[in-house]
């Protein structure tokens, strides 16, 4: 394993999530994580970005078979410029 392939995830992609099927057979769960950074509204979905000064964030940590292309995966849908801080 490689740090790279050590990916925060939060929202519906959480284990239990509305979405966490996206997830299966792309690795495994290592656990419930946090991290220091700040949610934003992307349409209706929302955006994280890491910020030492910002709040705790709760999640899970998953160890990706190919992170690659797990993250292009993930990342299907066009980007839009966040709107607001959630």
């Amino acid at each position: 394993m490689t740090d790279d392939a050590l990916i925060f995830v939060y929202g519906t992609l959480r284990p239990g999530g509305s979405a966490e099927a996206r997830m299966t057979g792309q690795g495994r769960w290592l656990g419930p994580a946090t991290a220091m950074g700040r949610l934003y509204r992307i349409s209706h979905y929302p955006g994280f970005v890491a910020d030492t000064a910002g709040g705790v964030v709760q999640g899970a940590l998953f160890e990706a078979v190919d992170p690659d292309a797990l993250l292009a995966g993930l990342d299907m849908r066009p980007r839009r410029q966040a709107s607001a801080r959630v």
